[in-house]
């Protein structure tokens, strides 16, 4: 699995539109617009798994003991539904130097959609990253 992101809600994983990718590769453009907007940055609403964590280090061939990692954390996507409609409406008038803008938008936009979805459920949630599988990566 190439590296993007995703969202958890509590009980499942969703995809975005492209993978998460090109809000991976825009990620630093998008947390100066939520800075200048006096807005949490998306990176606010990570966290991870522990075991699931461990489970790939260990696949790496790296031993891990989840019990030393962060605990996983769940967010009110209500929290987190102004900075994504902010981060929206400010890619209407891209910053210089963002791309794949098209892709920006369409991860963003079901990222809304789910964090709206969610909120109305009462299910938590939180972004999260795929991480590559580094056996593929060639020797140097």
């Amino acid at each position: 699995m190439g590296a993007g992101w995703y969202v958890a809600l509590e009980g499942e994983a969703t995809a975005l539109p492209h993978g998460g990718k090109a809000l991976l590769f825009a990620q630093h453009h998008l947390e100066e617009i939520t800075r200048a907007a006096g807005l949490p940055p998306l990176k606010a609403f990570f966290s991870s798994d522990p075991a699931a964590l461990t489970a790939y280090l260990h696949e790496q061939g790296i031993e891990a003991n989840p019990e030393e990692l962060a605990a996983e954390e769940w967010f009110d996507p209500a929290d987190a539904l102004p900075t994504v409609r902010a981060l929206l409406g400010r890619l209407h008038d891209p910053p210089v130097g963002l791309g794949q803008v098209e892709k920006v938008r369409a991860d963003l936009a079901a990222l809304a959609n789910i964090l709206a979805a969610a909120a109305e459920r009462g299910v938590g949630f939180h972004i999260a990253t795929g991480l590559p599988d580094l056996r593929d990566r060639p020797e140097p």
